[in-house]
């Protein structure tokens, strides 16, 4: 039935259970749809209400021909039923009664104007907007009235936020693309950082090593030299002393100690070796059990090298190589070291047990 007051214009306030005069509300996809569009959410709700609620695009058009009204951006409760418009006539008899002072009142402002660039602006927050994206800080009250916008522009209007929302799409599109290269040649940058110090690591260990390898050369050089020293010094011992026997035996004179002046032929022979570089080391394996075994490496190869020849020669059987004259046995610590520098090169005899 129709309400009981439908004289009256506007909302229908004193029968709340009347259904003429019911305000639907907002469906949230046309609310959002203005909000994805750029419009303000007081502008966008107060448009859906003004229009009926009758979709997204009757509120933009709503929006585009009340832009200039001063309280666009006042929120329904303070706004009212009705809407103002800044400037226009008032309702009722105040009207009449005051029309005759504002016949002789001073002009009415009916927008503002950027005095910096001539701008013309509908209200304070546009005002504070044009001031927050331009710089601009002088503005002034104006009589002129902002005209609404026409059909044509209101399309417009509308085809260049769809154009705008569009091209932030694709900038941040972009923006998000070039934070994730950025991100990938961090990650490579620290792959790469983290591989190099992983090489100067293991090159700093192979130092090291060559260092620690070339430390025990001189030590075994050394010991060399110290027990053939040792070795010429017997053997001059045991001829003097084989020497003092016979003399005594034919009751002659005790011969006098020969001074250790040059070099005996005996050590000639190895100061030669050390000087001349040879290619090839030959050397025999006395075996009492199966046999000798004669094999041909390279100074260079290590005693290792000489071990796995062997098992390979003899297999299933549990050895370990010496030199029989001067005695030595090698161990586990002989197995990384080379021919030349164990003494073996250019030929060698070595005994398996």
């Amino acid at each position: 039935s129709p309400c009981a007051q439908n004289s009256h214009k506007g909302r229908c306030t004193t029968l709340p259970a009347c259904k003429t005069h019911a305000t639907p509300g907002p469906k949230m996809s046309d609310l959002q749809q203005l909000l994805d569009m750029g419009f303000p959410q007081v502008r966008a709700e107060k448009a859906l209400s003004k229009t009926g609620f009758k979709g997204a695009q009757a509120a933009m058009d709503w929006i585009f021909a009340h832009e200039n009204d001063p309280d666009i951006d006042e929120p329904l409760s303070s706004a009212g039923a009705g809407g103002h418009v800044l400037g226009g006539k008032k309702e009722g008899a105040s009207s009449a009664a005051g029309g005759e002072e504002a016949a002789t009142a001073d002009p009415q402002a009916l927008s503002l104007v950027c005095q910096d660039c001539g701008k013309k602006l509908s209200s304070q927050i546009a005002c504070q907007k044009h001031a927050t994206n331009t710089g601009h800080t002088n503005f002034a009250e104006s009589t002129e009235e902002i005209k609404p916008l026409t059909e044509e522009e209101k399309a417009v209007r509308a085809e260049q936020l769809k154009k705008l929302i569009a091209q932030r799409k694709v900038e941040k599109q972009e923006q998000e693309k070039k934070e994730e290269l950025q991100r990938e040649v961090a990650r490579r940058m620290t792959g790469k950082e983290i591989a190099e110090a992983k090489r100067q690591h293991e090159l700093n260990e192979m130092k090291r090593l060559a260092e620690e390898r070339k430390r025990q050369k001189d030590e075994d050089k050394a010991l060399k030299q110290k027990v053939l020293a040792q070795i010429e010094k017997d053997r001059a011992e045991r001829a003097a002393a084989a020497a003092a026997a016979e003399a005594r035996r034919k009751g002659q004179p005790l011969p006098e100690p020969a001074e250790p002046a040059a070099p005996t032929p005996a050590t000639a022979p190895e100061a030669k070796k050390e000087k001349k570089e040879y290619k090839e080391c030959r050397l025999q394996i006395r075996d009492p059990k199966e046999g000798n075994i004669v094999l041909t490496l390279r100074p260079t190869d290590t005693l290792q090298a000489v071990n796995e020849k062997v098992a390979e020669a003899r297999p299933g059987r549990v050895f370990r190589l010496s030199v029989p004259h001067p005695r030595r046995v090698f161990t586990a610590d002989d197995v990384h070291s080379t021919l030349d520098e164990l003494g073996l090169v250019p030929s060698a005899v070595l005994m398996l047990s």
